[in-house]
């Protein structure tokens, strides 16, 4: 369980232009100047990148979100400042009930497990 005030986007938010407005300030202006390294957290373990079977679950406690699940076969994730995350924020229809999250990777409950070795493609863990 991750506890975060993270940001996040969500397609019918009405306060999506002002939190876009922080997010770029706080994880895109960095990582557009090479100052920090994003990774893309959709793929999970008996899923992999089909979002329709995504279980990452994401609720509202509070100003908090609480995030649950795992990924993988993240890109860059052992070396990344942040991830952006998809997770599920309503049991609605699965094509709809989905989220962005900037999430910082040294957020308390994140965990990096290990780095998978690959046959090629070593410029990336």
């Amino acid at each position: 369980e991750i506890r975060t005030t993270s940001h996040h986007a969500k397609s019918q938010s009405s306060g999506i232009n002002a939190e876009y407005g922080v997010m770029k300030e706080k994880f895109l202006r960095p990582t557009i100047a090479g100052d920090s390294v994003a990774c893309l957290g959709v793929s999970e373990v008996g899923g992999g990148s089909d979002v329709a079977a995504l279980r990452t679950t994401a609720r509202l406690d509070g100003d908090e979100w609480v995030i649950n699940g795992g990924k993988m076969w993240t890109t860059n994730g052992a070396q990344a400042d942040w991830m952006c995350l998809l997770a599920n924020t309503s049991t609605g229809d699965v094509h709809r009930n989905k989220s962005l999250f900037c999430l910082p990777m040294n957020t308390p409950g994140v965990k990096v497990h290990r780095v998978i070795d690959k046959l090629g493609m070593h410029a990336s863990d």
